[in-house]
């Protein structure tokens, strides 16, 4: 079953045709990173055994977070004051590094 967003005329008061098409286009958008991030998140949480995807309310709750604080799609790497590499975004769940 697909999901309909639907984003009512009240809030769309003032923009302009070529705004209300860059709106679309940023939903959808956001849409397929959240898709993208939901699937990374389940692939990590997956048990090894199982094989198949699940994916739970948590799960969606955990990316939406991670994607609304910036912490999503966009894996960078950067030093710690030890000198040792850490991963942002979805990948510091496991990103596993001896001290």
């Amino acid at each position: 079953m697909p999901i309909v967003i639907t984003i009512p005329d009240s809030r769309l008061t003032g923009f302009s045709e070529p705004a209300i098409e860059q709106a679309h286009a940023s939903v959808q958008d956001y849409v397929d990173a959240l898709m993208g991030e939901i699937d990374r998140y389940e692939q990590i949480k997956r048990l090894p055994a199982s094989g198949r995807p699940e994916i739970t309310g948590a799960i969606v709750k955990d990316a939406t977070l991670l994607l609304q604080r910036g912490l999503g799609t966009k894996l960078v790497e950067r030093d710690d004051d030890k000198g040792h590499p850490h991963c942002c975004g979805i990948a510091l769940l496991v990103c596993r590094h001896d001290v």
